[in-house]
């Protein structure tokens, strides 16, 4: 990631994942992206990952998104496999804590980043985040 742009993309869509709060994503408070949000996104990615060698680091709670991405974005969309996809907050495993310290890093290490609002995983990744040239994030 740090030889090329990068773009880091965190997408929380599993509302089981999600804070209490992020519950409330039905009343439109935004916390749980949709697939809709991320279809609405789709241009700016496609502007920022360029026509190609833009690396696309991609996490969240689910793989729901994983073939989208990779069909936009076929061989430069990077994601942490092999380690468990578990929520970190309530009895983690070690695997879990990892992936997500290894998430963060890998997110803190991109050029722009697209994330999901209201999102503490997502707000810690911003806040690391030195490298970066742009936020946007999911609507």
């Amino acid at each position: 990631l740090s030889k090329t742009t990068s773009v880091g993309v965190h997408i929380r869509s599993d509302p089981s994942f999600a804070d209490s709060a992020a519950k409330t994503h039905d009343r439109g408070t935004g916390e749980v992206v949709s697939r809709e949000s991320v279809e609405k996104m789709l241009p700016r990615l496609r502007e920022l990952m360029g026509d190609r060698g833009n690396l696309m680091f991609l996490t969240g709670d689910s793989e729901a998104y994983d073939s989208l991405m990779e069909s936009e974005f076929p061989g430069r969309v990077v994601r942490i496999q092999k380690l468990a996809l578990q929520n970190v907050g309530r009895n983690p495993g070690e695997s879990a804590l990892m992936r997500a310290v290894m998430e963060l890093h890998l997110l803190s290490m991109c050029n722009h980043l697209v994330v999901t609002p209201n999102s503490r995983f997502s707000k810690v990744a911003v806040s690391l985040n030195t490298n970066c040239r742009s936020v946007d994030y999911f609507v």
